[in-house]
Parts: C-alpha cells; sequence; structure tokens
C-alpha cells in the first residue's frame, strides 16, 4: 500500500516543511564553515552535515512537489476577456467546426482522491492563508509607494484582501488540475443535445452566450428562446453577426415587451393539418390539467373550429380562432358556405346566393337544407353540433383553452402573431430563418406574465417541431445545421418538444438546454419517467454549481466512480496502578480504500461562477472555466 504522505497533507504543514528546510540549511552551512575554519575537528562535521544535506534533500523535494499546485492554489485569476479578441482567438486556434468549451482538463481519480483530502481538511482557510501571503508580498514589492502613501497602501491591501471573503465558491477546485488547456468538442459530438444545469447566478448566461457566438460566427442558423430578455445575449447576437457578415440585416427579434422592434411570426405555416393548431394550443396547458376531462373537451371544441375555419377555405389565425369562438353561428355559416361552393359547384353556388337574396330568405336555414340533400360531412356535422351548443355549456368546459387564444388573439401578441396583420412590416416563418441562415432571438421576459411567456415559448418550439418533421421526411441532401437555445427549459418543456430532442438529430437540429436544477424537470412533467424522456436525450451535460440533492444524484449517475484511500493513525499510552515505572504504548497506522463519486457532491455545491464540470464525446469528464465575455452595448454602439 502506498503510504507517501499527500500534497494536501504538505500544504496543510507547509511552513513546517519550509522551517525544515531553512534550518537544515543553517545547519549545513554553520558546520561546513566551522570545518573550514578548523575549529571543530571535520570527522565531527562531516555526519552533521550528510544528516542535515539528507534532511533538507527531503524538505526540498516535499516542496518542489507541491510548488505548482501552491502557485496556482494562491491565484484568484477571473477568465475576462473582450469580445474582439475571443474572436481572434477563435480564428487562429478554431478547429474544423469544434465548440471550444473554455480551459481545464479531464478530471481523474488523482483529483478525486486530492479533493477528498482537502475536503477533510480546512480547505478555505488553507487557500485564503496563500493567497492573503502572496498578495502581501506582491504589494511589498511596490515599496515606495509604501514609503510615501502608506495609509492609501494600507487601505488597498485591506480591501484586496476583504475580497477573499466576497469571491463566489472554492477556487482550489480548479487547481487540482495538473494544467489548464483548452477544451474543445467535436462538431460530430454536437448533435447529441446538451444540458446546462447550475443555479442561480452561476453563469449559464455566459456559457450560452460563447456557444452562441461560436455558432453564429461558423454561419448556423441560430435561434434563442430567452424567458428573461437578458441584456448581454442581445449584444452578443448583434456584436458576433456584425462581425460575421459585416451587417446586422440577418437578425430578427421577437420581444413580447417591446413590440415595435419585433417581427412578426407566422407559426401556422408548418402545420400539416387544420387541427394541429388546436393540439399544440392544448399542450401550452399545465400538466396537473392536460388530461382532465374538460381540457380534452376544449381540445375538441378547439379543433372543431379550426376544421370548420379550413372548411370555410380561410387561413387559421389566432385572431380568427377567437372571433369564431364567440360567434359560433357565424363560423356555421361560413363553413356552409366553403362546404357548398365545393360540392355545388361556382355557378349552382351562385344562383342559390341569388335565390337567397331576392326572396329574403335566411341564410343559414337555407344552407342547412341545402346541405342536407348532399351525403352527411363528419367535420360539417361537428361544426353543426359545436354551433347548438349553449354557450354557458361550452365555457364551462372549456375554459381554460379559450383563455389561451384570448391570451394568443388581443393585444399586442396578438398582432405578432397574426400574419395578416396589415401594420407589419415583415411577417416571417420559422422556415425563411432556417432556410436562409438567419438569427431568431426570441425574447419572453417571464417576470412580466409568466403565463404568456410559456405559451408562447411552447408554441414556437411546438412549430419548430413541425419543421424539424418537414425536413427529415421530405427534404434531402445535405441539411444546414439549425442551432437551438433554450433558457429556464423546464418552463416550455411539451410533448412536441420532446419530441424534437428526440428526433431532430436527423433534421439537422443542435439543441441546447439550460435550467437550474434537474428537479425542474419533474416538477413541470408531474412524472419522474417523463423527466427521464426528457434528460435521456441530452448526451453532453454541463454542471455548474448546484445545491440541489436531485442534480448531485442525476450528474453522478453520468459517470463512473473512484476509489479513495483514507489513512488512519492512532496510539495509545497505558500505566499500571500497581507500579509507576510500569508503562505500555501502541501505535498503528491503517489505510482503507472505499469508493467514492468521482465528482463529489461538495464539490459541485462549491464550484466558482463561470466553471463547471462537463460529461462530453461519450462520457468524458473534464473540469472547464468559462470565459466572461465583455461585449459593447449595442444600443450605443449601433
Amino acid at each position: 500500500m502506498d503510504k507517501k504522505i499527500s500534497r494536501v497533507q504538505i500544504l496543510k504543514h507547509h511552513d513546517s516543511f519550509v522551517c525544515q528546510f531553512y534550518l537544515c540549511l543553517l545547519i549545513t552551512s554553520g558546520y561546513a564553515a566551522a570545518a573550514w575554519l578548523e575549529s571543530i575537528p571535520q570527522l565531527l562535521c562531516l555526519p552533521v552535515c550528510i544528516a542535515s544535506l539528507f534532511g533538507m534533500f527531503l524538505s526540498g523535494r516535499k516542496l518542489s512537489a507541491v510548488a505548482s499546485l501552491k502557485s496556482r492554489i494562491s491565484q484568484i485569476s477571473f477568465p475576462q476577456i473582450s469580445a474582439d479578441n475571443f474572436v481572434d482567438y477563435l480564428g487562429k486556434e478554431g478547429k474544423d467546426g469544434a465548440l471550444y468549451m473554455g480551459r481545464g482538463g479531464s478530471w481523474e481519480s488523482s483529483q478525486c482522491q486530492e479533493a477528498s483530502d482537502f475536503l477533510k481538511c480546512d480547505a478555505s482557510s488553507l487557500q485564503r492563508k496563500f493567497i492573503k501571503r502572496r498578495m502581501v508580498l506582491k504589494s511589498l514589492k511596490s515599496f515606495r509607494k509604501w514609503i510615501f502613501h502608506p495609509a492609501q497602501s494600507l487601505f488597498s491591501l485591506r480591501q484586496d484582501l476583504s475580497f477573499l471573503i466576497q469571491a463566489s465558491g472554492q477556487q482550489w477546485i480548479s487547481a487540482l488540475l495538473p494544467e489548464e488547456n483548452a477544451i474543445w468538442q467535436k462538431a460530430s459530438h454536437r448533435p447529441g443535445h446538451m444540458l446546462i444545469v447550475g443555479g442561480a447566478g452561476a453563469g449559464k448566461t455566459q456559457i450560452m452566450i460563447v456557444f452562441i457566438s461560436q455558432d453564429i460566427l461558423a454561419y448556423l442558423s441560430v435561434i434563442i428562446i430567452d424567458p428573461k430578455g437578458d441584456k448581454d445575449i442581445r449584444n452578443a447576437v448583434y456584436f458576433s453577426c456584425k462581425k460575421r457578415s459585416g451587417d446586422t440585416k440577418g437578425i430578427f427579434e421577437f420581444d413580447l415587451a417591446y413590440p415595435e422592434r419585433s417581427i412578426h411570426l407566422d407559426l401556422f405555416s408548418n402545420c400539416s393539418r387544420p387541427t394541429e393548431i388546436a393540439t399544440r394550443i392544448c399542450d401550452c396547458l399545465p400538466k396537473e390539467t392536460a388530461n382532465s376531462e374538460f381540457s380534452k373537451m376544449g381540445e375538441s371544441f378547439l379543433k372543431t373550429v379550426c376544421q370548420g375555419i379550413s372548411i370555410a377555405n380561410k387561413p387559421l389565425t389566432f385572431k380568427r380562432i377567437y372571433y369564431y369562438i364567440n360567434n359560433r353561428g357565424k363560423l356555421l355559416v361560413d363553413c356552409l358556405e366553403g362546404y357548398l361552393k365545393e360540392v355545388l359547384g361556382k355557378d349552382r353556388f351562385k344562383d342559390l346566393c341569388t335565390d337567397i337574396r331576392i326572396h329574403k330568405k335566411d341564410k343559414m336555414e337555407t344552407y342547412l337544407n341545402t346541405y342536407r340533400e348532399f351525403d352527411r360531412n363528419d367535420d360539417v356535422e361537428s361544426v353543426i353540433k359545436f354551433a347548438d351548443y349553449d354557450e354557458e355549456f361550452i365555457y364551462k368546459r372549456a375554459i381554460m383553452v379559450f383563455q389561451i387564444v384570448e391570451k394568443l388573439a388581443t393585444g399586442d401578441i396578438g398582432k405578432l402573431l397574426d400574419p395578416e396583420d396589415v401594420t407589419a412590416e415583415r411577417t416571417l416563418s420559422l422556415r425563411d430563418i432556417v432556410d436562409n441562415q438567419w438569427v431568431l432571438l426570441v425574447s419572453l421576459h417571464a417576470m412580466k406574465d409568466p403565463d404568456l411567456s410559456r405559451i408562447v415559448g411552447s408554441l414556437i418550439l411546438s412549430d419548430l417541431t413541425a419543421l424539424a418533421g418537414s425536413r427529415y421526411a421530405y427534404e434531402k441532401g445535405r441539411l444546414n445545421k439549425v442551432a437551438l437555445y433554450v433558457d429556464e427549459a423546464s418552463e416550455v418543456l411539451s410533448e412536441p418538444f420532446i419530441q424534437l430532442l428526440n428526433k431532430g438529430r436527423g433534421a439537422g437540429f443542435i439543441t441546447c438546454l439550460a435550467t437550474q436544477t434537474v428537479s425542474d424537470f419533474i416538477a413541470r412533467t408531474r412524472n419522474k419517467a417523463e423527466a427521464d424522456k426528457v434528460l435521456g436525450n441530452l448526451n453532453n451535460l454541463l454542471c455548474m454549481r448546484s445545491n440541489d440533492g436531485e442534480t448531485h444524484r442525476y450528474f453522478a449517475e453520468r459517470i463512473t466512480k473512484s476509489t479513495v484511500k483514507s489513512r488512519m493513525v492512532s496510539h495509545s499510552v497505558s500505566t499500571s496502578a500497581d507500579s509507576f515505572y510500569s508503562q505500555k504504548g501502541s501505535l498503528s497506522e491503517s489505510v482503507s480504500e472505499s469508493e467514492r463519486d468521482l465528482v463529489p457532491p461538495e464539490i459541485l455545491s462549491s464550484l466558482p461562477n463561470g466553471e463547471c464540470f462537463a460529461v462530453i464525446s461519450g462520457g468524458h469528464v473534464v473540469k472547464t472555466r468559462m470565459p466572461y465575455l465583455s461585449f459593447p452595448d449595442w444600443e450605443t454602439t449601433k
């Protein structure tokens, strides 16, 4: 069994080893000088010098073994770089479409062992001791400032030392890596999709910004669904597009809080059948109410309305659906009119309309009588039955579904989602964005209206799923890649979105999700098995600082276990009551091995901002630090 003292124990007793080294050096120098001056016999000095030199060698070897670890543990560095420098770095070091994931290295059993040793001792105070010492020595180098401005120098030093308490996370975790190199993920491994999980303020948005910038610069079509409306993401998108093509013509925004700068989205162009939009709307219902009888009845009513609009040969829009829900008689008339135009032909239907006008007949009754002369049509019969229902009966059973339609058809959002709005400067579909390799930034501003942001986000993802299905089934050849980024993904989770994760790879979609905890998916789906359907489609995982136990368990299940050695030293002394001189003593040492997670939960809970453990490319575990990119404010620089 290996009985060498660990690097952590050497650091813990670092001052003792330093004293031992200099004491041996002093003794060796003293006896050597005495022997040279012949004040002490040389035969007496030689053994002492040899013993001192050997002690110097042992302590020096221990200090040199931890020199790099001591140096790295005493440095707090924040890899903040300007956006221009980052773009230059990618141009020089980029590797065939690979994704830059910061700097770090592989996390192996040796790092797990040292992490366990650190956790057993007071790692934080050990780190602060070395950092304080380094800061003091660095400050004393500017001796001229201390001589002429002692008060200012002291105040500055105190401020630097107080920063140690304010720094987030445990900086010594990165110091356990032998060295840090650039981490790149191959382009061929990215379609496995990615999950970024981390607590509030851990740096998820910054990681997404690093990835988004690279995809835009690589001429991918990028779609970003941002529930918060983060300003940094917007600045990064505009800056990257300007660097890519010299202008920002390929950027389009859909912003619920700023409709004046938003495009109008057509979410109906990818529907393969009229009733599909009804299914999409009902998928926006909360999971606890989606399977209720009232929800199913509301979906049935909504499908009837959509089918009636289709028979009337009118395009589907949320405003038109909402109008016909509140005017069921008008829906029946228009539906019968469209149906009779088709079965009667143009001339006979024109004669029928002339007869109604001349004899002042009731249009609905005449249409119904004429319709009954032909074979029954199931879709028309559903519209007739829907029009005959009592209004109170309908609204009591479908109020939840109809409220969603009302939200989508009224106000500013009603205009933004209306392809027929005459005030729209430009109306685009998601296919237009994807085919032209444009960038779409969807800012939902969930804090302003959480329900509306969740509904709109779910509908956009449902339309993307339909688009992916169309690309997969009908489009041949090499498909251009589509990078989809979804922050707070649990808020917009729906069945079509799960299908997109499951089958989107074949349609050229590369998806990156971000959430605070794995428990968010369980809470949203109300079922762990349903949550596992989502998590099972995410092959790459980036775990940042998190205090959630379910997240820790999920991460531990994705990686292998490690064996950790523990050393126990015990000693005892006993005396006899019969004789004072009868004494016994014992000294024992034992080393045991135990199985532990390769990345202990205590480490995951202590990560600094911007740092994460990543499971990428088929199970490789790496510890990485992401750069903090500073982008110019687009509003002031455009």
